[in-house]
Formats: structure tokens, C-alpha cells, sequence
């Protein structure tokens, strides 16, 4: 179809029939043998694979294999693909934006921490566990949170900034 065309930037004339048609998208013969297997195994229906396109630019698709379901006579099999790389160009940058924000926390000892209002739920970052000097899976909770700070007015701002934040926003 067009789509295909346009993401592979292979003709349909160029790929249908043609028995390196799979070499071309996949070039490295073990990756290639492992696209195979997952698209004959029907219990795997989501996949996401990055073949090369006519330009060897790499271009990450998501399969979901149809074929397994429902039969098109005169067809050994079809599915539907995604271009999902976009996507996953943003994912990886994020994840290294992440990292990389962590390993400024760590040098700079400089810690984070969040409340979800909704649910009610705190979360600290690992540094700042680090800095409180509690486990790794601490929990912190709203009760155990104040007690970090200095009884008496530390305390008591805190617990009215809080309060005000909840309330106001």
C-alpha cells in the first residue's frame, strides 16, 4: 500500500514477490530469522521491529499480525504496521534526559520529591532518600515527611506551605 511505500520507500513493484524483499528490510540475517519467528507465533501479536529502508535509513515499525485471525484468500500472511519511530526517538531522548538528570542530582546532592494530590502519594528521589539517610524502599508519607524537619517553626512553615498548596494550588 502507499503507506508502506512511503515509510520503506520501496514500490510495491519492487516488493511483492521478490524473495530478497525480507533482506533488504532486514539485512542482518539473525535479526531477519527473528522477525520470522515472531511473526509465525500467534500468541505474539504486538511487535515492534526497525528495519532499513530503501535510503538505509532505519525506521522503527509496530506490528500487529492480523493474519493468525483472519485469513485474506491467496494471501500466506499480512498485519499492519506503524511507523512508531518518532516515538521512539522521543522515548530514547527522554530516557536520556533522565539519566542524565539523575547523575547531576547524585553529583550536585541535590534531591527531588513529588505528591500526587489525586492519589495521595509521595515519591522521593534517590537522592534525596540518600540525603535523609533512609532505605531504599522508604515510603514517605505526609506523617513521616514533617518529621524531617525541625520541631517548632521549620515544622510548622513547612506544614502551612503545604496546606496552602492543596488548598490554593
Amino acid at each position: 500500500n502507499k503507506a508502506c511505500e512511503e515509510v520503506t520507500g520501496y514500490k510495491a513493484s519492487e516488493m511483492i514477490g521478490n524473495p530478497d524483499a525480507m533482506r533488504w528490510l532486514y539485512p542482518d540475517p539473525e535479526y531477519r530469522e527473528l522477525v520470522w519467528k515472531s511473526s509465525e507465533d500467534p500468541t505474539i501479536t504486538n511487535k515492534e521491529f526497525d528495519l532499513v529502508t530503501k535510503t538505509g535509513e532505519i525506521r522503527t515499525i509496530a506490528w500487529f499480525d492480523t493474519y493468525h485471525f483472519a485469513d485474506i484468500p491467496g494471501w500466506a500472511s499480512w498485519g499492519i504496521g506503524i511507523d512508531i519511530t518518532k516515538r521512539r526517538r522521543a522515548e530514547e531522548s527522554l530516557l536520556k534526559t533522565k539519566q542524565l538528570l539523575e547523575q547531576t542530582s547524585k553529583m550536585s546532592k541535590v534531591g527531588g520529591w513529588e505528591k500526587d494530590l489525586l492519589n495521595g502519594e509521595n515519591n522521593w528521589s534517590e537522592v534525596t532518600k540518600e540525603i535523609h539517610e533512609v532505605e531504599p524502599d522508604f515510603a514517605p508519607d505526609m506523617k513521616n515527611t514533617m518529621e524531617f524537619y525541625k520541631e517548632g517553626e521549620s515544622r510548622n512553615r513547612i506544614t502551612e506551605a503545604v496546606k496552602k498548596l492543596i488548598e490554593t494550588g
